[in-house]
């Protein structure tokens, strides 16, 4: 996935993933029959072999790895060893993938945050049958939440009043730090070049437009730029209910200058007006 100059980020890569489970019912069944298949059984599909993941689907810039290989490997963690991808080792590696300081199953954490997540908007039990057609499809919306010390995946969800039986599906990866620079004025823009495959409107947006004219939206509100005051000296160890519990280094930051609205660009992880749409097989 592509640097995050945000601290929340949707971008295009899930913009395209959403309208992959969320437009067509039949699909995202498929998904969920597909993602429920356990390891070493038939018809056990990788993550990143699922349709939504093709080159043609999610395209890069040239020289760029495509998302399915960006997923493997930098998200998922995957190694390629002698002529094929394996499962990060937790024990040898410091870090899998690109999170820092962080030796998890992550592949393992995503998928099960998909199904979950599918099974919630299609009201399918965990341990019922995939239907041939499910009694609802709840749209889902995707973020990614980095700067934690671990990666979590987090799915929220509402039945509305109205209309009867209508609801929405939240999913949040929460996940460690991958090493990129975060904006600290949500004004500026990124100075990563993520190639023409982005809209050619790349400005964020000072208080965009919330209404009707949006189909889709995201907007931060924070002071117009936050700085480094000073780091924080380390603390002696803590005692509560009987357990040390260590005081680490941090940075205490200062928020400067007025609080503002802003629409990030989606080349630095928000929405187009109207979401990319899914345009692969069915």
């Amino acid at each position: 996935m592509p640097p995050m100059p945000f601290y929340l980020e949707k971008g295009p890569a899930f913009s395209i993933i959403e309208d992959y489970l969320n437009g067509d019912m039949r699909r995202a069944l498929g998904a969920l029959r597909t993602i429920r298949i356990p390891k070493g059984r038939p018809g056990f599909t990788e993550l990143w072999d699922l349709p939504v993941f093709d080159p043609d689907t999610l395209p890069r810039p040239p020289g760029m790895p495509s998302y399915r290989d960006d997923f493997r490997s930098n998200w998922c963690g995957y190694q390629y060893r002698d002529g094929e991808w394996v499962e990060p080792d937790l024990e040898e590696n410091d870090n899998v993938g690109v999170w820092l300081s962080y030796a998890g199953r992550v592949e393992a954490i995503t998928r099960q945050t998909f199904r979950t997540a599918l099974e919630i908007s299609l009201g399918i039990g965990r341990d019922e049958a995939v239907p041939d057609l499910a009694r609802r499809h709840w749209p889902l919306d995707l973020f990614w939440k980095c700067g934690q010390n671990w990666f979590e995946g987090w799915v929220t969800w509402r039945q509305h009043e109205k209309p009867p039986g209508a609801g929405h599906v939240n999913v949040i990866f929460a996940t460690p730090g991958d090493g990129s620079i975060v904006l600290d004025s949500p004004i500026d823009n990124s100075k990563v070049d993520k190639g023409p495959s982005y809209d050619p409107d790349v400005r964020s947006t000072r208080v965009p437009g919330t209404g009707e004219e949006r189909r889709a939206g995201m907007v931060v509100v924070t002071h117009r730029s936050n700085k480094l005051d000073h780091w924080q000296p380390p603390a002696a160890q803590r005692v509560e209910d009987g357990l040390e519990v260590p005081r680490w280094v941090s940075a205490r930051f200062l928020g400067r200058g007025e609080i503002v609205v802003v629409a990030p660009s989606e080349a630095d992880g928000g929405v187009l007006a109207t979401p990319r749409p899914y345009d692969g097989e069915a």
